[in-house]
């Protein structure tokens, strides 16, 4: 059951990442899933580094929202 959950949230986190729109999307995903730092990814997607930062927190805003009411289901399960 846990493992079954666990996918669902997975898959759901994906659906979020991928409704970000891809200016964003890029940015974090660069940042906390493959570990870049700032400069390579202000170099990688030709931005500035200040650029890449608001994107970030933007990026991480919206996931946010979107994954409320999944926390909320989480956390109602257990």
């Amino acid at each position: 059951e846990d493992a079954i959950a666990g996918g669902e949230v997975k898959q759901r986190v994906q659906r979020c990442l991928q409704a970000l729109p891809e200016a964003l999307r890029a940015p974090v995903v660069l940042y906390d899933i493959e570990g870049l730092s700032y400069g390579e990814i202000a170099e990688v997607l030709q931005i500035a580094e200040g650029t890449v930062k608001s994107r970030i927190h933007r990026a991480r805003h919206a996931l946010r929202e979107q994954l409320a009411e999944l926390a909320r289901e989480v956390g109602a399960a257990q």
